[in-house]
């Protein structure tokens, strides 16, 4: 187990991992980084069974509210191991046990569990691949031991919640990438894939209508989805892009290019510390109070995890998983 030490050379601030996360063009990853880990058939049917706006007997009662704070919980998880320098254990056990009941059955009657060592590391490699490859196609790499240090930060964030058996070097990453990664790649195996591209293209209504029309919605909506498309256009292989059935069409490369030499233009310096500089203000003044400290609090998936055990105990509906809705 890393020490802190060992983690603050890897993760704080200055750090190759934290430069890379804390840029601007970190949110053409964030898209992909959402659908990616659900591209696996394993994955997939962890969000079908199991997740609180993916789970298949929910959607039809999913709202624009809970599609974006189940976002903003994924995204405050992700970046609080590397910015919440002190409470980075804290925010890993959170990841850690948000997942202790994501198990079942697969349709050929195989079982699956979240923790499993292949797919806990197969997930977090999938958030992994579009951090590293936007960031590369965007701004590039200044040396590639940058690129290496980079890739160390993210491989320890890991190995906080569990997932530790990654390649030790970035070179054995992309060899794991395009060979064991993309042979797990199945997005027509369950429907999570579909429902949450769906979400992009045609987000779901606002839980009062009355305030904002759906078309309201969706104009205001329109850059935060065009660049969600873009990110995951410019992070697709061809093999991943087939699978998802996103080949790019002449008008989208033309976009591409556009937002790639826009990049370019743009010095590095007025692009790095942006996300950082997001996450110290959250992390001081609290506003809003970060996942960890609230609904995802120790004491919080305590709680969490007594219901579910007394739930299954008695054969009973399982209970809600946590969210904003229940903060303590």
């Amino acid at each position: 187990m890393l020490t802190d030490d060992e983690l603050d050379a890897l993760l704080g601030p200055g750090s190759p991992t934290r430069v890379m996360l804390a840029d601007a063009s970190t949110v053409y990853a964030a898209f992909p980084a959402f659908i990616y880990p659900v591209l696996s058939p394993k994955g997939g049917k962890g969000v079908d069974d199991h997740d609180r706006i993916g789970k298949v007997s929910v959607r039809d009662e999913v709202r624009l509210e809970d599609v974006i704070g189940r976002a903003r919980d994924t995204i405050d998880l992700v970046l609080g191991v590397v910015f919440a320098d002190e409470e980075r254990r804290e925010v890993a056990a959170a990841i850690e046990e948000l997942h202790r009941f994501i198990h079942g059955e697969l349709a050929d009657g195989s079982k699956y569990h979240a923790w499993e060592n292949d797919l806990w590391n197969w997930t977090w490699a999938a958030i992994m691949i579009p951090l590293m490859d936007a960031h590369e196609k965007l701004r590039g790499w200044p040396s590639d031991q940058f690129r290496e240090d980079a890739y160390a930060g993210l491989r320890a964030v890991g190995a906080l919640f569990g997932a530790a058996s990654l390649p030790d070097t970035y070179d054995g990453f992309i060899e794991y990438r395009d060979s064991s990664w993309l042979e797990s790649v199945d997005p027509s195996a369950a429907a999570a894939t579909s429902y949450l591209l769906g979400q992009r293209a045609d987000p779901s209504r606002l839980r009062s209508p009355s305030k904002f029309p759906h078309t309201f919605t969706r104009i205001v909506s329109g850059p935060a989805r065009h660049i969600a498309r873009v990110g995951l256009l410019l992070v697709n292989t061809d093999t991943v892009g087939a699978a998802m059935g996103m080949s790019p069409t002449r008008a989208d490369e033309v976009t591409l290019a556009a937002h790639r030499h826009i990049w370019r233009l743009i010095p590095r310096r007025a692009s790095s510390g942006w996300v950082e500089c997001y996450m110290r203000i959250r992390l001081r003044f609290g506003s809003p109070e970060p996942v960890w400290r609230t609904h995802y609090s120790p004491a919080a998936l305590a709680q969490y995890r007594q219901r579910m055990r007394a739930a299954r105990a008695a054969d009973t509906s399982e209970p809600p998983r946590p969210s904003t809705k229940t903060r303590t």
